[in-house]
Formats: structure tokens, sequence, C-alpha cells
């Protein structure tokens, strides 16, 4: 009798057991799904990107703005032209990665115009029109951007600093400039906006919460030591 009840007990804990075995299964081998299929999207991913490195004419095809309109050379030679008669007048062009550092572009027309990425370490762009242009990511590192017309233009996550002593001299000017309802996003510090309009320009981060994203908060965005007189 004794026997049988300890028989019972044994079969009841494995049937009791059996649904937690079975979940438990079914779990792993749900995990070990999602594991496999997250490193064939990976391993994809890798493929598509070494693709389109060792590939620049894919650029096109997988990104269609990636690739710029004009290249470095023609629009020094449209500089030159235009120095000899006339302005720059690239108003809504695509100029995206371009290395146009230590040119003198002052007072061009660049309204609308693509310049993410691109290189404007210590290119003079005073008096340009820069309004609704994307310069997003771009190298503004000592740039002088003096009396320039960035209302509407977004400046997320620029290039200001060289080394991680983040130091002042490299960053850019935008004294007198026009930022009205212009996005700026990064890190700034150092800037100086003398007499710059900001009306309705906007300091905040992506995301933002209740207390950030003012000049005095600065959360998203670093603003230490910039000039606003």
């Amino acid at each position: 009798m004794i026997e049988a009840q300890i028989l019972t007990s044994k079969w009841a804990n494995a049937l009791s057991a059996a649904p937690l075995a079975v979940a438990l299964a079914l779990s792993f081998a749900s995990t070990s799904a999602d594991v496999a299929q997250g490193a064939d999207a990976d391993g994809a991913a890798r493929v598509h990107y070494n693709a389109v490195a060792n590939a620049p004419d894919e650029i096109a095809a997988a990104m269609p703005e990636g690739r710029p309109e004009l290249s470095t050379r023609e629009v020094s030679l449209a500089l030159w032209n235009a120095r000899r008669g006339g302005q720059l007048d690239l108003s809504g062009r695509s100029l995206r990665y371009l290395d146009l550092a230590g040119l003198v572009l002052g007072g061009a027309r660049l309204s609308d115009s693509d310049l993410w990425g691109v290189d404007f370490t210590d290119s003079d762009l005073s008096n340009a029109n820069l309004s609704r242009a994307r310069l997003n990511r771009s190298s503004l590192t000592r740039a002088n951007l003096t009396g320039s017309d960035l209302a509407g233009a977004t400046i997320l996550r620029p290039t200001i600093h060289t080394s991680m002593q983040f130091e002042w001299k490299d960053a850019p000017r935008f004294d007198s400039a026009n930022l009205a309802d212009a996005r700026l996003m990064g890190k700034f510090d150092g800037a100086s906006f003398k007499a710059a309009n900001l009306k309705g320009a906007d300091f905040s981060s992506y995301e933002p919460r209740a207390g950030q994203g003012t000049l005095t908060t600065r959360r998203g965005t670093d603003l230490i030591g910039c000039d606003f007189s």
C-alpha cells in the first residue's frame, strides 16, 4: 500500500513537471531561433555594408540621398567662376560628405542644400545663405559663419573639436548670424553667438522631457563657454 502511494506520488510529480519541461523546451527553441535569425540579419547587414563600402556606385541605390550631385572639384570650379563675376549658387543641391575644408564660401547661396557630413573645417561661410540647409554631422571646426543666414537650418551633432581636450579655439563663430527657427544639437562648447538672432532656435534633444532642452539645462546640447552677448 505504501509502495503504491509512493509510486502514485512520483507519477503526479512527473505529470505536474511535464508542462514546465515543455515550456522550457519551447522557450529554448524560440530563443535559439531568435538568435539564429539575429545572426542571419547581422550577417546580411555586414555583407550589404561591405558591398556598399567596396562599390561606391551602389550607394545611390542603397541610399538615394547618399551621393552628392557635385564633386569637390566641381564646387571649386564653380567657386572660381563665381569670383570672376557673380555669386556661387548651389541652392537645393546635395553636397553630402564633400571635403570643402578651407574654402572661401562667403556670400554663397546654399539655401535648402544637403550638407550632411560636409567638411567645413577652417572654411569661410560668412554672409552665406544657408537657410533651411541640412548641416547634420558636418565638420564646423573653426568655421566662420559670421552674418550667415541659417534660418530654419538643422545642425545636428556636428564635429567641432578635434581632440578630447575640447579646445574652444576649435569652435565655430555664429556672430550676427540669423539662426531663427534653426535646430541645433550637439557639443558647441566655446562657440560664439554674439548678436545672433536666436528667435525660435531649438537647442533641445531629440527626446525632450520636462525641464530639458532649454538654454539653462542644455539637455542634449553642450553650450559651455559659448558667447551669447
